[in-house]
């Protein structure tokens, strides 16, 4: 559970991250964070070079897969110069912010086939869909009949749930390869399946959890 002094850890630590170095352990800890609870917590502008620069290293700074022919690996090539160029360009958190961080988290994935991680990554920010910054769990109620205040200031009253986006993980996603011309192939379609059912089931966590605090 995230209380005020990891909120300040957390924020101290992106506002001192230098992009020209490696990412560590407390950047780390926050891509785990936005991953395990779903919230975008953090000012985009602080989040995004952390977050560049872990796509950088797993992406640019990994060797290239041997195994791949001439063709493959030339279009791995352009496939991950265009998710950093996608990632690059958005100026607020994306919808898929979640599932980026699961990715990037999760050492076995980026220690594993370079063309399969980049065709992954690439599918999350081909989108325009973007998100707010949301309060941390700690700060959802602060007490019978007081509010609390998220990092946009805004205040959070005890009788008012907390807005949850609900536009569907599913919905996006089949977009994604309409709009960028990409194929649609059976991996994809099981990825999908799964995103939409861990979302569906966080959307679910999140109400009731909400309708907790209100009785």
């Amino acid at each position: 559970m995230s209380d005020a002094a990891e909120k300040e850890r957390f924020l101290k630590a992106l506002s001192e991250f230098d992009a020209t170095k490696e990412v560590n352990t407390e950047i780390d800890e926050i891509l785990e964070f936005v991953a395990t609870t779903g919230r975008n917590c953090f000012p985009w502008d602080l989040l995004k070079p952390a977050l560049f620069s872990k796509l950088d290293a797993a992406l640019v700074k990994a060797p290239l897969p041997a195994q791949l022919p001439e063709d493959k690996l030339a279009e791995y090539a352009a496939n991950r110069a265009s998710a950093l160029g996608y990632l690059s360009q958005f100026s607020e958190a994306p919808f898929t912010l979640q599932r980026l961080c699961e990715i990037l988290s999760d050492k076995a994935t980026t220690s594993g086939r370079k063309d399969k991680l980049v065709w992954s990554i690439l599918k999350l920010v081909c989108i325009s869909t973007t998100i707010p910054v949301t309060p941390f769990p700690f700060e959802d109620v602060v007490g019978s009949g007081e509010a609390g205040t998220g990092p946009n200031n805004l205040l959070i009253e005890e009788d008012v749930p907390l807005p949850v986006v609900v536009e569907t993980q599913d919905l996006v996603m089949a977009n994604v390869e309409e709009d960028a011309g990409l194929p649609i192939t059976e991996e994809t379609q099981q990825e999908e399946q799964q995103q939409q059912q861990q979302q569906q089931q966080q959307q679910q966590q999140q109400q009731q959890q909400q309708q907790q605090q209100q009785q």
